[in-house]
């Protein structure tokens, strides 16, 4: 058994070697900021996993997009790898993709420029999409119907079917307003109408059998027509509507909403 002195030496030493000298940090990840750093890596890490299929299932249909315009002439494959080379990018760097793309258009100055994380629908080329367009995309919309799940065939990456689908805008102004749609219909859609409604405007189009896109993952724009708005549009719904969702499946990407120009009516 030690000396009592032998002892009090010990616990003193102990205590001595537990407190940092003075100067000296405490182990990194034991600070806030390396604790911070520790918490930041695990998020990165983790939504990297849910990223990772998303970009490679983004990169299929670029690719597959790029074989069926080469096939048909090669209009557009410059744009199309042009996006594939920059979402290789993003794979080999960050591994993570922007959230900026996801946020909404301004729309309270119509005449402002749009905001650069509003991109054109992947494989066209830029000037197909106006630069101060609304874009809203299918991971926007509100409703729609019928439910994806319901239905065989489904393209790759994010669309909705058309039955019915519905998007939340908060302001448009009053005036003209061009509305397109990025679509893809396997089959023949003779005899269905799109119909779109913003407030108590609408503009619809008859689809016939040269609008079927070849494939479910071919996707391209067709024009609904012109919406006239006579007064702002404050808090109303953009509704899609398909007269005849059974005939053929129509899957909508984006819908875009460009203000037609003065030369455009002149």
């Amino acid at each position: 058994m030690r000396p009592p002195r032998l002892r009090q030496l010990a616990a003193l030493a102990l205590i001595a070697f537990s407190i940092p000298a003075s100067g000296q940090s405490p182990p990194s990840s034991q600070t806030p900021a390396g604790r911070l750093e520790q918490i930041d890596q695990t998020y990165t890490s983790n939504l990297r996993r849910y990223h990772a299929p998303i970009i490679q299932e983004y990169l299929v249909s670029l690719e597959r997009l790029k074989q069926t315009m080469t096939q048909r002439g090669g209009d557009g494959t410059a744009a199309v790898q042009a996006e594939i080379d920059r979402v290789n990018r993003v794979s080999a760097g960050s591994g993570l993709l922007s959230y900026d793309a996801l946020k909404p258009a301004k729309t309270e100055n119509w005449n402002d420029p749009a905001p650069a994380q509003v991109p054109a629908p992947a494989g066209l080329a830029r000037k197909a999409v106006p630069a101060n367009a609304i874009i809203l995309a299918a991971a926007g919309a509100k409703r729609s119907s019928p439910e994806a799940a319901t239905l065989a065939e489904k393209p790759d990456g994010r669309a909705v079917p058309i039955g019915s689908a519905e998007w939340q805008i908060d302001r448009v102004p009053a005036g003209e307003y061009r509305i397109s749609i990025l679509y893809s219909c396997a089959g023949k859609p003779a005899g269905s109408v799109i119909t779109a409604r913003l407030g108590q405007a609408s503009a619809q189009q008859d689809l016939n059998d040269s609008n079927a896109t070849g494939g479910v993952n071919e996707f391209r724009i067709t024009r609904l027509g012109v919406l006239r708005l006579d007064t702002d549009s404050i808090g109303d719904a953009l509704v899609l509507r398909n007269s005849d969702p059974a005939h053929a499946a129509i899957w909508v990407r984006q819908v875009i909403i460009a203000k037609v120009t003065e030369n455009e009516k002149n």
